[in-house]
């Protein structure tokens, strides 16, 4: 009995700390509670744009600390209920998406999938998750999305575009290993391009399509030339280098310039204009016509941030100094063990004090059934006046 009411006691102790701690801000440290996770995660995905929208300066800066937050829910999903499970699937996605965390994107995008109806279409869900797997480099995920798709041939507003996609599906897990002499004398290599976005666009002076293409190409290189993680490298399918280099000149095209040695061909390209991108990891993300400008400008982006997340990440583990190890919190003392009882009124008194314990931690039946004990062993002592008393005012 005496060892049980040391346990009590310790754990109203307990209690009564992490109590108090609640009452301060809560740092990365500190275990949210359940309300004050599920305010912060909807706050958060609230503060984030949707996937196609243009972030601003602000957003892309909250994105980070969305991953982050995302991480600690993930951790506690199964105390969620099912609207704060999808708020903190579309955190994931998002927070992934404008940090350039295609692994965060990725999760986030499984807890949407985990929620859809597999009997049914579930094209947003679908689509997120092809982007995320591709942009992850995970084939398995983007290939099952896709796969649903297919599998509901009634949704035929996404047919074509699934079917552009299962190929760059297929290829990202591997990364693209690519190179050429460019026409400046100098070598390009996917493999020496690692960390950086690399855009291959496929042209001819003789193909009219290309040419129209040429000015949507020069306003997007145009607009990141100045990103040292970004790459453009157009190859041409020319019969002579010296078509190619005068083409090159009329037009003003002042990017990475190369004939195609056969990469056209070996990357199953069939007609051209024709656009592929890759991630900072090497891998395919995306190929398709470069008229299509809205999206290579997001695919682009996403990676442009993938490998500005990739660069700043090892820069801040080496000049970060080690976060020193959290102090552990002080254990309460128990209390001493209580004297041996020497008479009616001792045992009484401590039974009495015991069943207080008991009701102040809202344990009202183990309280009720000691306050009855001692009224009924100790009827003539002042614990059992107070126990009667106790015992009539519990509710």
């Amino acid at each position: 009995m005496a060892s049980r009411i040391r346990f009590l006691l310790a754990v109203l102790l307990i209690s009564a700390g992490a109590w108090g701690q609640g009452a301060a801000e809560p740092d990365e440290d500190v275990v949210l509670a359940p309300k004050e996770l599920s305010r912060r995660i909807h706050a958060a995905r609230q503060a984030l744009p949707e996937l196609k929208a243009a972030p601003t300066e602000g957003q892309l800066a909250a994105a980070p600390g969305a991953c982050k937050l995302f991480e600690r829910g993930r951790k506690r999903v199964g105390e969620l209920d099912d609207r704060d499970r999808a708020g903190l699937a579309d955190l994931g996605v998002r927070g992934g998406f404008f940090a350039g965390r295609p692994e965060t994107m990725l999760a986030g995008a499984k807890l949407l999938w985990e929620r859809t109806d597999k009997d049914k279409p579930a094209r947003s869900e679908a689509v997120i998750l092809t982007w995320a797997g591709i942009f992850a480099g995970d084939p398995k995920a983007a290939k099952e999305a896709l796969d649903q798709m297919a599998a509901h041939p009634a949704d035929e507003s996404f047919a074509g575009w699934a079917k552009m996609m299962r190929p760059v599906a297929e290829g990202c897990g591997k990364p693209v290993d690519a190179s050429c002499r460019l026409l400046n004398g100098k070598r390009f290599s996917t493999a020496a391009s690692r960390g950086k976005v690399v855009g291959m666009e496929f042209w001819a002076t003789w193909c009219g399509p290309c040419l129209q293409t040429v000015p949507l190409i020069k306003a997007f290189h145009e607009e990141r030339k100045a990103d040292k993680n970004f790459v453009l490298l157009s190859l041409s399918q020319d019969r002579s280098e010296a078509a190619a280099k005068q083409g090159i000149r009329e037009h003003g095209m002042k990017w990475l310039q190369a004939m195609d040695p056969g990469l056209a061909r070996r990357f199953g390209v069939r007609g051209i204009p024709h656009m592929l991108i890759l991630s900072p990891a090497g891998h395919l993300i995306w190929r398709g016509h470069p008229a299509m400008m809205d999206r290579v400008k997001w695919v682009t982006d996403f990676a442009r941030r993938q490998a500005a997340a990739m660069k700043a990440a090892p820069a801040a583990a080496k000049d970060a100094p080690p976060k020193p190890a959290p102090a552990p919190a002080p254990r309460p003392k128990p209390p001493p063990p209580p004297a041996a009882p020497k008479d009616p009124k001792v045992l009484a008194d401590q039974k009495y004090r015991l069943a207080k314990v008991y009701l102040n931690a809202g344990l009202k039946d183990k309280a009720r059934g000691i306050l009855r004990d001692v009224i009924e062993k100790y009827p003539d002592t002042p614990a059992a006046a107070e126990a009667r008393r106790t015992l009539a005012g519990i509710k």
